[in-house]
């Protein structure tokens, strides 16, 4: 749970912290890795600078990913070869994982308003080359997962640190929160890293429980129907589902070891991938073939697994940093750091098609639960000009939502300009010599994560290797507090 805790605290902080870079174009979001080496055997270079690029996802031909010198979301085709920059519009793309995605034409992202701080979600049409919001409130909306006409995501109560999924859908133009109320402890669900995939949405869900503990739940949009894997485990990177919707993978701790999971959903049954030795993270799933990030080898590495041979192998295996693969269609595309700055590499799977036959493996009852949305259809993607207009979420109980009409207009280019910030500090003043002086070591809790404390002053400091540029801190009084290294803005955090 607690490494949960530290990913919402960097998503709320980047969503602020992201406007705060003094320099965009020569900021460094990233981690600056052993230095250049080379592009890995068998793989593509898709960009060369300038800047980093980061978080890419695919769908068939269309490959996107956020771009640390225009903070902007880029669109490249594999079959042109051509990259289209989508203009911000006085937002910011929000530099992290799980904020940008693919789906046939349509890829959505999670960007902030440089006037009113809000993170939104956004939707891009790459036939018709127009942009329209899906959201527009002063809530925190991120990480978006689109699949077909589908879009699902976060909402996160910076209240209560809770989330609540989203989903919205293209063809009707309806959306619902999937919301339910513990019936024992009557307050509302936490609902995290939504990923849709197919009619399948997956989640991690506490059910309303006073404990927080945080199990897989998956949905079916057309039956209503939901299934919590039970565990004791604790989840460890957030779920992908696979474009069918028939799998979803993810990672969870048992005993102390990261484990890759994979669910059937249609079974249902659940598999293991990973055994004890392996340090997977960022799973990713499609056909025949799983990948992921492992730190097995003291750095990460992207790895291979296919599910017709039951064959685990790594595709990467340089001195470099690899992280955050996606795969669609047989193709692979990852982040890597082999020119000494952060680029999108790519790679195509040999093989076909075939069926997935798990592993079997029993950590807890699989038990339905008792979420039931609002009447969401999924229908096919029809090429033409989307005219979303922006979701006003209403309480907790799931109801349609009726947007206004917004008409997307054509791509026009040109400049951000981030508007005045002025963060609150809660009382607490960090100085780049208190940063300086810290003796950072290796964090217990989340493997390649560092971490360090200042015993006079009760601060633990917290640093995530893909967001370096933010520096998470912790009071002894359990107050949450992000600092940007690059401009010494220090904000604080409502958990």
């Amino acid at each position: 749970m607690e490494r949960f805790m530290y990913q919402i605290v960097v998503a709320a902080v980047v969503a602020v912290a992201v406007v705060l870079i003094a320099s965009p174009a020569s900021a460094q979001l990233f981690p600056p890795g052993p230095g250049p080496t080379q592009t890995p055997s068998g793989a593509t270079a898709i960009t060369s600078g300038p800047g980093d690029k980061g978080f890419p996802a695919i769908s068939g031909n269309t490959i996107a990913w956020i771009d640390n010198t225009t903070m902007s979301v880029q669109v490249y085709d594999v079959v042109s070869g051509q990259t289209t920059t989508i203009p911000g519009n006085n937002t910011y793309a929000v530099m992290s994982s799980r904020q940008v995605d693919v789906s046939g034409n349509y890829v959505v992202w999670t960007g902030m308003s440089a006037e009113t701080m809000a993170s939104d979600i956004y939707l891009y049409d790459v036939t018709q080359g127009s942009v329209a919001p899906i959201t527009g409130d002063q809530a925190q909306d991120l990480s978006p997962s689109i699949s077909g006409n589908i879009i699902c995501w976060n909402e996160i109560d910076m209240t209560t640190g809770k989330g609540t999924v989203y989903v919205f859908d293209l063809a009707s133009r309806q959306g619902s929160a999937l919301v339910g109320v513990n019936a024992s402890s009557g307050s509302a669900p936490n609902q995290l890293f939504p990923a849709v995939g197919g009619d399948i949405i997956a989640f991690f869900n506490d059910g309303g429980n006073v404990t927080g503990h945080l199990e897989l739940t998956w949905l079916s949009l057309s039956s209503g129907d939901t299934i919590t894997f039970e565990s004791t485990s604790n989840p460890a990177s957030p779920p992908a589902v696979s474009s069918d919707g028939r799998w979803i993978v993810w990672v969870a701790e048992m005993n102390g070891a990261p484990l890759l999971f994979m669910a059937d959903t249609v079974a249902p049954d659940i598999g293991r991938i990973t055994e004890t030795g392996a340090l997977p993270t960022a799973p990713a799933v499609d056909g025949n073939y799983v990948v992921w990030t492992d730190y097995r080898n003291g750095n990460g590495d992207i790895y291979l697994f296919d599910t017709q041979n039951e064959q685990e192998k790594q595709i990467t295996s340089d001195s470099a940093e690899q992280a955050f693969p996606d795969i669609s269609d047989g193709r692979i595309v990852w982040m890597g750091y082999d020119t000494g700055q952060w680029e999108i590499y790519t790679m195509e799977v040999t093989g076909s098609p075939g069926p997935i036959t798990p592993g079997p493996i029993t950590p807890g009852p699989i038990t339905p639960g008792p979420v039931t949305p609002g009447p969401v259809t999924p229908g096919p993607v029809t090429p033409g000009p989307v005219t979303p207009g922006p979701v006003t979420p209403g309480p907790v109980t799931p109801g349609p939502i009726t947007p206004g009409p917004v008409t997307p207009g054509p791509i026009t280019p040109g400049p951000v300009t981030p508007g005045p910030v002025t963060p609150s500090t809660g009382g607490l003043t960090i100085t780049p010599d208190d940063i300086a002086n810290l003796q950072w070591q290796e964090d217990p809790v989340m493997p390649g994560w560092l971490t360090a404390k200042d015993p006079a002053r009760g601060l633990t400091f917290i640093r995530d290797p893909n967001t370096p540029d933010i520096i998470l801190i912790q009071t002894t009084s359990g107050e949450w507090y992000g600092y940007s290294v690059s401009t010494g803005m220090l904000i604080q955090v409502q958990m």
